[in-house]
């Protein structure tokens, strides 16, 4: 393993100056001078921070296409009840397990460590446990919607039944009971 980064070293008010720096766009210089000010014992190089800016453009930009993947992917499950962000993370995850399995797109044969393999197995296991929560997760959601439509239907059948005096309050309890099961 490569020895921990000069920047990654530093404490972590320091780390965090830095990172805000990167963050409001300032060039390596300024943010040396901004360092010399501290008077730190162990100032970073610029080339130090050169490797560190250049890791973080790279976090952040692959940060960045995995939100929109993930917004993408919460814009199509949207429509559906239910719709989550845990969904997109199982389905991310799925696509990220069969691919592993498959070998991915070079199409190139996959063998399997033990190890490796009880890690997909419990991946998929995880899956399935994750799908069947959210898919319950679902069911009571639209459970408890569909009572209370059907408390709003009774009511607006008693509103309408007042109003036009047609129906007696025996035969409202009766389509409020047995037709709709609100009591």
């Amino acid at each position: 393993m490569p020895p921990l980064s000069s920047i990654k070293r530093l404490p972590p008010a320091i780390k965090e100056k830095i990172d805000n720096l990167l963050a409001k766009n300032h060039t390596l210089d300024e943010i040396i001078e901004a360092l010399d000010q501290l008077d730190l014992e162990d100032m970073p190089s610029r080339s130090a921070l050169g490797r560190y800016k250049k890791d973080l453009k790279k976090i952040s930009e692959r940060v960045m296409r995995t939100r929109h993947v993930a917004e993408a992917l919460a814009t199509k499950f949207g429509d559906e009840p239910g719709s989550s962000i845990a969904r997109v993370n199982i389905e991310v995850l799925h696509s990220l397990v069969l691919e592993m399995l498959t070998g991915g797109e070079d199409d190139e044969p996959v063998t399997l460590e033990p190890q490796k393999a009880m890690f997909a197995a419990k991946a998929l296991q995880s899956l399935a446990s994750a799908s069947k929560t959210d898919n319950d997760r679902i069911e009571q959601e639209l459970e408890a919607r569909l009572k209370q439509l059907k408390r709003e239907m009774a009511d607006h059948i008693e509103k309408v039944a007042d109003k036009s005096g047609g129906l007696s309050a025996l035969a409202v309890e009766k389509i409020r009971s047995e037709v709709l099961g609100v009591r």
